[in-house]
């Protein structure tokens, strides 16, 4: 499994896939498996502006656990001009006829991801300062959270194949979404928002929790990406999912259609915009 990235490391190139969980993925990632998949459960809260700056772009910024993370379409990174005529990519279809796939890369650097929203910053120096800084300009440009959820995820690391150019792993997500309420405009610091220990159960079935798969290939930023995508090829014929498989909703698309439909609107319009 790729080591998990902290401050200061390079931002990685992820080839995503999402699809169904069905009742039989588990047993078949645990024999394909090089070693014991790694539970973890972890809290998202994702930002934007009113006007829908930042997801309208494709960029989705999210607080996982105290610390920022910044996703950027791989075909440009760039957000310093408000303005810049950026696009919402439709999903890429690889070489191989994966269809589908996702391409990200993934800032976790406070620096980096300050720099690229274009957040004064002044002279900082340690982490703890830069994350502080980040934390106080995502409120000073107008971010604020719109969707939060925790996650329980299980992660696979495969074991390494002839056909696997790169490394992979699989995830497997149980999705709970949080209320609206507990992700309002008005809570400046969302970690402060309170919880109620079971108010989602008993909220009704239209709130039950959302669960998927991912296969992940990680990649330098300049790599061929024709190696991932062949990489992702064999891996979904290795766990009987057809490449022309249309991809699964991710969680915060999921968390749109539920609760934030003019949002997931707005997204499917400036996608289709881009592709006439």
């Amino acid at each position: 499994m790729a080591a998990v990235r902290k401050c200061g490391f390079p931002a990685l190139l992820e080839l995503e896939k999402k699809f169904a969980a069905t009742e039989g993925l588990r047993p078949l990632l645990h024999s394909l498996a090089a070693e014991p998949p790694i539970v973890s459960t972890f809290e998202d809260s994702y930002f934007d502006t009113p006007d829908l700056w930042l997801t309208l772009q494709d960029r989705w910024l999210r607080l996982r656990q105290g610390n920022w993370e910044l996703k950027l379409p791989a075909s440009n990174t760039s957000l310093r001009e408000r303005d810049g005529g950026a696009t919402l990519p439709s999903n890429v279809v690889g070489k191989t006829g994966v269809s589908g796939v996702d391409a990200y890369l993934e800032l976790t650097d406070p620096a980096e991801i300050a720099g690229t929203l274009g957040i004064p910053t002044g002279t900082m120096h340690s982490p703890d300062a830069w994350t502080s800084t980040l934390q106080d300009g995502v409120r000073s440009i107008g971010l604020d959270c719109f969707a939060r959820m925790q996650t329980e995820r299980t992660s696979f690391a495969l074991q390494p194949r002839p056909t696997f150019a790169c490394a992979v792993k699989v995830d497997v997500d149980i999705v709970t979404f949080y209320p609206p309420s507990h992700c309002s405009p008005s809570a400046a610091i969302v970690d402060e928002l309170p919880v109620v220990a079971g108010e989602f159960v008993a909220a009704g079935p239209h709130l039950s929790t959302y669960m998927l798969a991912e296969v992940e290939v990680l990649l330098e930023p300049n790599a061929d990406r024709s190696a991932g995508h062949q990489t992702l090829a064999a891996v979904l014929s290795l766990l009987a999912v057809s490449p022309s498989t249309p991809s699964r909703r991710g969680k915060v698309l999921e968390y749109l259609h539920r609760f934030r439909p003019q949002h997931l609107e707005a997204l499917l319009q400036r996608r289709q915009a881009n592709e006439a």
